[in-house]
């Protein structure tokens, strides 16, 4: 029980902080019920396990009952050939300590249905559905085509602030949004999507909490080009409270001090790991003054590192946040159409690059990085979707650039 107390105390500090000193980080129960339908396809078994890695992160006791099937998508977290195991697997590596369950046995267990085959009067049903994701008062069938693995994502992310918040006794609202037009859609499935995501030579500056997210959707769909994550931090117990691609073992659980390069985790689940690089931005240019990426993905946000990347003209910059109010963004940045992103998020004027790592005031037990895991997912998830769209050719083609996922689960979820 000692190592277990200390597991939790170290794990769940930024969880804490996040909600505030008056509140409570709910540690109880939640329940997930996957239908037979859902478990045999790629997006129900996407959802499930994409519901699974961000749940384990947060609660301390899991209750899922599906039926055991072979997995037909990656289980990145955990070597697995079935969905049980990936899903026991999954969430054992993210929390050594965490209880799990087959049946959910006790109706004040917040729940949530997969799939058409499950049982009436749970609190709320998965919509996945094309790009559309989220969640529902009805049971309904899981979309087979793989534009769909783009909704099980969305519904992922949804489900599990809605849980979060039903435990926390609260009565979140029912959302669903379409991550083609980035509105609550009820028909906008968008179009067809073909796998893996190939948008050529790219560069991710961090490999934080929103990097780790990115880097774990790109594991399921898959890339067809060369990916490089560049990070000189390491993984920490704390920084597993939000990084879907970080395990306990990543944060050296239980014998080291420190963890894994972030930069090496994040590669690594995209089957990369020798493109990572444990530098700064600055440190990189350095050592590769005439390297042009075809794309750079900017997601730490210390250091000067938009300043920097920005005066270097990239021809499109696509980067993902979260905030301390809920909400988890995508922002797009062309040359002569946008504005810039020291205009829109200006530097923190203390250097450091630690995108995951900053300085907590005791007294309000906030931190600016602090988040939770399905808001940094849901960062990573909208910065997936964009790179989806620039595939097709239509992420230019929105009048906005900047958009946000309130997952306060309020009367709104897009702005």
């Amino acid at each position: 029980m000692k190592e277990e107390a200390r597991f939790y105390a170290e794990r769940d500090r930024r969880s804490g902080q996040y909600v505030g000193v008056d509140a409570e980080v709910p540690v109880g129960a939640v329940g997930i019920v996957v239908g037979a339908d859902a478990a045999e396809t790629p997006a129900g078994q996407l959802a499930t396990l994409g519901l699974v890695n961000m749940l384990a992160r947060v609660h301390r006791t899991l209750i899922v009952d599906l039926p055991d099937v072979p997995l037909v998508v990656p289980s990145v977290l955990a070597a697995s050939d079935s969905l049980r195991a990936a899903v026991d697997g999954t969430a054992k590596a993210i929390n050594p300590f965490i209880r799990l369950a087959g049946a959910v046995l006790d109706e004040r267990v917040p729940c949530v249905g997969i799939g058409a085959r499950v049982p009436a009067g749970l609190d709320g049903y998965l919509v996945v559905d094309g790009w559309r994701g989220g969640i529902g008062g009805l049971p309904a069938a899981v979309g087979r085509e793989g534009r769909s693995l783009l909704g099980a994502g969305a519904a992922a992310c949804v489900a599990a602030a809605f849980l979060f918040h039903r435990a926390r006794g609260r009565h979140p609202g029912r959302h669903v949004v379409s991550l083609w037009d980035l509105n609550e859609s009820e028909d906008d499935l968008g179009p067809g999507v073909s796998w893996p995501l190939d948008v050529g030579d790219v560069l991710v500056i961090g490999a934080g909490a929103v990097g780790s997210g990115l880097a774990f959707w790109l594991s399921e769909v898959g890339v067809g080009s060369s990916w490089t994550f560049l990070d000189p931090d390491i993984v920490r117990l704390h920084n597993t409270n939000r990084g879907l691609g970080m395990t306990a073992t990543d944060a050296g659980w239980p014998q080291a001090l420190d963890g894994e390069p972030k930069a090496v985790v994040a590669a690594t689940l995209l089957g990369q790991r020798g493109r990572s690089c444990v530098d700064t931005y600055r440190g990189w240019l350095a050592e590769h003054p005439d390297d042009r990426p075809d794309l750079v993905i900017p997601v730490a946000n210390e250091d000067g590192i938009r300043s920097a990347v920005m005066g270097r003209g990239e021809p499109i910059l696509i980067h993902g946040s979260t905030s301390p109010n809920w909400t988890a963004e995508l922002h797009r940045h062309i040359p002569g159409i946008d504005d810039c992103i020291p205009c829109r998020l200006p530097d923190v004027t203390e250097a450091r690059f630690r995108c995951s790592d900053g300085p907590v005031d005791p007294e309000s037990r906030t931190s600016g990085d602090a988040a939770l895991p399905f808001l940094s997912g849901g960062a990573g998830l909208l910065v997936l979707a964009a790179l989806a769209q620039l595939k097709l050719g239509a992420l230019a083609r929105h009048p906005r650039n900047h958009w946000r996922l309130h997952l306060d689960l309020g009367h709104r979820l897009v702005t």
